[in-house]
């Protein structure tokens, strides 16, 4: 779990994020076939390939922690942010092993940021606006942490419900 300068509220809030994103690294994911990654529940429901490319997307909190770029490129956003849709055959999305490869930069940089911040930096407001629909909901560092381990919590879960139905 997270150590950082005995905030605690800093080391709360390290250690849920660290919880959300330990699960889905533990999926093992990448041992999936390209037609699991792409089975979907149901009409209009999401498959296990856009998850992972969204919750990517979702744990890149730095550049609202400190100001800083995303560590992932563009596409993934064009892909994966939260006003997209899944198609089908995973047609122009990154590779599995390079997906791992961001989830694990996103992830420690996230987790760098959120272990170097104490918990008077973690009440002051974004450094970055989210998009409109976010705003009222995130307005400190603290409440986007919180919210954004939730929300990569939920998506983890319907990665867990997919697994069970294609008997993994």
């Amino acid at each position: 779990m997270a150590e950082n300068n005995g905030s605690s509220l800093a080391i709360a809030a390290a250690n849920l994020f660290e919880t959300a994103v330990w699960w889905v690294s533990a999926n093992k994911i990448k041992e999936l076939s390209h037609d699991q990654l792409l089975y979907r529940p149901g009409e209009g429901r999401n498959h296990i390939y856009w998850l992972f490319g969204h919750i990517i997307v979702s744990a890149d909190l730095a550049p609202y922690l400190n100001g800083t770029q995303p560590v992932i490129d563009r596409r993934y956003f064009d892909y994966f942010d939260m006003n997209t849709i899944p198609n089908n055959n995973g047609e122009g999305y990154p590779d599995l092993e390079e997906m791992t490869t961001a989830f694990d930069r996103v992830v420690s940089g996230t987790l760098d940021e959120l272990k170097s911040l104490n918990d008077n930096a973690l009440l002051l407001p974004l450094t970055k606006s989210l998009p409109e629909p976010l705003r009222p909901y995130f307005a400190t560092r603290h409440e986007l942490v919180l919210g954004f381990a939730t929300h990569i919590s939920y998506h983890a879960g319907q990665i867990a419900t997919i697994l069970k139905m294609i008997g993994k």
